[in-house]
């Protein structure tokens, strides 16, 4: 029964997974009564050492016991007997996640907000987790928890965390009083999940971002982001045109980012192979080349080399091929060689394969797969035991902090 009436949390809201990192799985109506019965007649002091338990991790609880902020273990003990918990030398659990999530969600918002500021107070040499908890007790906009969890924000970016950064600065963002500080924390939560893979919730970012900004930069980052969304999510004809247009719009004042929305469509066109989609980032190619090396504008200077190899591959893998007739080339410039060829590798003691992929990449100088293998991480070259290295696109810049 738990599994069919989680999986109708997750129906209604998809976007509860993204919040279970700050909070207890919630739970439908008709789990919670089934697990509610099994405390309902605790006494009052054993509920509320539940809840602080419940609003706790296990780090934090022993965070806060070791500061004398922790659950009374007298108090406990009625919830031990009923096998709610278990408590012993290495700490106290609970005897199921919902068990944790039931007491959690029972618990009205203003006894979850004062328990999350008992731990955020018995916290203060763990920021992030401190922040968290001082999150969870706001209800309303609060700039100094705002910055807390910005700074969160960078501390996982720095270490990695794609998804840890981009919760928290959702989160910053949400808490922002001024709608200025909300568009920009929108938009750097949504370039910060952009490696998670999430295409909905980069989606979902930009599209409030949007929805709350003018800003000329911001308004182009956020559709950068947007049209990787679409890209990543397989709508190649809508994202085509969205990262063309974010290219040309910020050649003059951000290069950076021109190139970088550039290499993201040369990708899209790289799996289409349609001639008129390359025809289309080779134009704006030409635009970002003639604009030149700019010091002035509001973006950072661009190093295009990266940049501008990772898109004439995708546009134009095989340069050789601009000197056969066209009637030997495929879409963006693909040819299979002739079986003449692959026999004559045969009875030479060539690999037929290799034959058959006689043109290098310009990235890696390995045999090439067909359009649309490129991100198929296990297509091997054909004549050597190793994945194709260095097929990857650029690395994105991180948006340039404003003040």
């Amino acid at each position: 029964m738990a599994l069919i009436e989680l999986a109708k949390v997750i129906a209604e809201d998809p976007a509860a997974s993204r919040r279970w990192a700050a909070e207890p799985l919630p739970l439908t109506d008709r789990l919670m009564a089934v697990l509610t019965s099994r405390f309902a007649a605790l006494p009052e002091p054993a509920r509320a050492a539940l809840l602080l338990a419940a609003v706790a991790d296990g780090p934090d609880l022993s965070a806060a016991a070791g500061h004398g902020a922790g659950p009374d273990a007298r108090a406990l003990a009625p919830a031990e007997q009923l096998g709610l918990i278990a408590v012993d030398r290495t700490g106290l659990r609970f005897s199921h996640p919902l068990v944790r999530s039931a007491i959690y969600h029972s618990a009205p918002f203003a006894r979850r907000a004062a328990a999350h500021r008992q731990l955020a107070g018995a916290l203060h040499d763990q920021p992030d987790r401190r922040a968290w908890h001082l999150a969870a007790a706001a209800l309303h906009p609060d700039e100094q928890v705002a910055l807390l969890l910005e700074a969160t924000a960078a501390q996982a970016q720095h270490r990695g965390g794609a998804a840890a950064a981009a919760a928290a600065m959702e989160r910053a963002a949400e808490l922002s009083p001024d709608p200025g500080d909300q568009a920009r924390r929108l938009v750097a939560a949504a370039s910060a999940a952009v490696p998670t893979g999430q295409a909905d919730w980069v989606q979902d970012l930009t599209s409030r971002a949007l929805a709350v900004t003018a800003d000329p930069e911001l308004r182009l980052t956020a559709r950068h982001d947007a049209g990787w969304a679409l890209a990543y999510s397989g709508r190649r004809s809508a994202a085509l045109p969205a990262l063309i247009s974010v290219a040309e719009e910020a050649s003059r004042d951000q290069p950076a980012l021109a190139w970088d929305a550039l290499a993201d469509a040369a990708k899209v066109v790289y799996h289409s192979g349609a001639p008129a989609s390359c025809q289309a980032v080779s134009r704006v190619l030409g635009l970002l080349e003639n604009q030149g090396p700019r010091s002035a504008g509001h973006g950072p200077r661009a190093d295009v080399g990266p940049h501008r190899l990772w898109i004439q591959a995708c546009i134009d893998p095989f340069p050789a091929m601009a000197r056969a007739p066209m009637s030997a080339r495929t879409g963006c410039g693909y040819r299979r060689a002739s079986t003449r060829s692959a026999a004559e590798a045969s009875s030479s003691g060539t690999c037929a394969r290799s034959a058959a992929l006689p043109w290098k990449s310009p990235l890696c100088g390995e045999s090439v797969p067909p359009h649309g293998s490129w991100t198929n991480p296990t297509w091997r070259s054909p004549c050597c035991r190793m994945p194709c290295s260095g097929s990857g696109p650029p690395a994105r810049r991180a948006p340039a902090a404003r003040a």
